[in-house]
C-alpha cells in the first residue's frame, strides 16, 4: 500500500521504488529473479549466479553469443553471434562490449554454407594476427584462417579425410594447430603444422576439445570412454615413435588459398589422466603461468 500511495506523488515508477525502497529498478528485479531462482531451484542456493562473479559485457537484445576466445592482450574477444538462426563471427571489444567487426558477413553466401557452432570452433593465434573457425564448404568441415589487420582470409584449410572437424586451438608459436576431428566414427586429437597433419591420439575413446598449454609442451583435451569424460594430456613434443611425411607435393592449392591435407601416421601415444572423479567434463582451460585447468563439471 505505501507503494500504491506514493505513486502520484513521483514521475516515474523507476523515482517510486528508489525512493521507497532505496535502490533501482534493474536492482529491485535482479533481485527478485534471484529469489525466485533460488526457491525453485534449490540447487542454485548453493552456486553464486553469473552476476554475482562478474558484469555483463554485451547489453540484451536480438543477438545471443556464444564460443568466446580471448586476443592475446585480452582486450578483444572473437564470438559466435546468433540472431534469427544465422550465425557469424564477431570481433567485441572487451571494456564496453562494442561489436567492432563482423568478421564473417557476407561470407556465408560466396565462401562458406554455414559455421560450425558445436565445440570449441573459434581460436585467436598468440601472435594476435589470426582468428581460425570452423565452417562447412563443398559439404564438409574446413578451417579458415582470418587475418586480423587484412580482414580477409588468408587460408582456407580442407583436410578431406575427416568427415568432421568439432574443435581447434592454435600452438603457442602461432604455426601450429590442434584439432579435433571424426574420422571413420573415431574423434581424435591431430596436430597441424608445417604441411603435416599427424595424429596425437588413438584408440577407441571419443577425444575431442584439445588446447594447448603456453609453453606448448601439452595438449589438454577430454576423453570420453566407459560413459566417463576425464580431463587428459599428451605432449606433442614428447612422442614415441612418431612418424610423418611432408605434404608439400601432396598439397593442393588454389587461388582463394584452399588446401587439402593427408595424415602422417603416428606409432605410440602417451596420454596423462588428470581427473578421475565421476561427472562429465567439459571445455578445458588453462591459466596463464601453465599451472591450473580449469574446466566444467556436472559432478557434485
Amino acid at each position: 500500500h505505501l507503494l500504491l500511495r506514493r505513486f502520484k506523488a513521483h514521475p516515474s515508477v523507476e523515482s517510486m521504488i528508489k525512493t521507497s525502497l532505496g535502490v533501482s529498478m534493474e536492482t529491485l528485479e535482479n533481485g527478485w529473479i534471484k529469489s525466485l531462482q533460488q526457491q525453485y531451484y534449490p540447487e542454485l542456493t548453493r552456486r553464486p549466479l553469473p552476476t554475482d562473479l562478474g558484469k555483463r559485457m554485451i547489453e540484451e537484445g536480438p543477438r545471443f553469443y556464444s564460443h568466446p576466445t580471448f586476443s592475446p592482450g585480452g582486450d578483444m574477444l572473437a564470438l559466435i553471434s546468433y540472431e534469427f538462426g544465422e550465425a557469424e563471427v564477431v570481433e567485441v571489444r572487451v571494456k564496453d562490449g562494442k561489436v567492432l567487426k563482423r568478421i564473417t558477413k557476407g561470407m556465408s553466401a560466396r565462401d562458406f554454407e554455414e559455421l560450425n557452432t558445436e565445440e570449441r570452433t573459434l581460436s585467436w593465434s598468440p601472435d594476435g594476427t589470426k582468428i581460425a573457425f570452423i565452417a562447412k564448404t563443398k559439404g564438409k568441415d574446413a578451417i579458415f584462417i582470418f587475418d586480423v589487420f587484412t580482414s580477409t582470409i588468408k587460408e582456407v584449410i580442407e583436410p578431406a579425410q575427416f568427415d568432421e572437424i568439432s574443435s581447434i586451438s592454435f600452438s603457442p608459436n602461432s604455426k601450429g594447430l590442434a584439432i579435433s576431428a571424426l574420422s571413420n566414427g573415431k574423434s581424435k586429437i591431430y596436430l597441424l603444422e608445417d604441411d603435416k597433419i599427424e595424429p596425437l591420439t588413438s584408440g577407441d575413446s571419443l577425444d575431442h576439445q584439445p588446447v594447448w598449454s603456453n609453453d606448448g609442451e601439452y595438449i589438454a583435451f577430454i576423453r570420453e570412454k566407459d560413459g566417463l569424460a576425464d580431463i587428459c594430456l599428451v605432449s606433442p613434443t614428447k612422442l614415441v615413435g612418431q612418424a610423418s611425411s611432408s605434404l608439400s607435393s601432396m598439397k593442393s592449392d588454389s587461388q582463394d588459398g584452399s588446401s587439402t591435407m593427408t595424415i602422417a601416421p603416428k606409432i605410440k601415444e602417451e596420454i596423462v589422466i588428470l581427473t578421475a572423479e565421476n561427472g562429465h567434463k567439459k571445455d578445458p582451460f588453462w591459466s596463464n603461468d601453465g599451472k591450473i585447468i580449469f574446466y566444467s563439471s556436472d559432478a557434485d
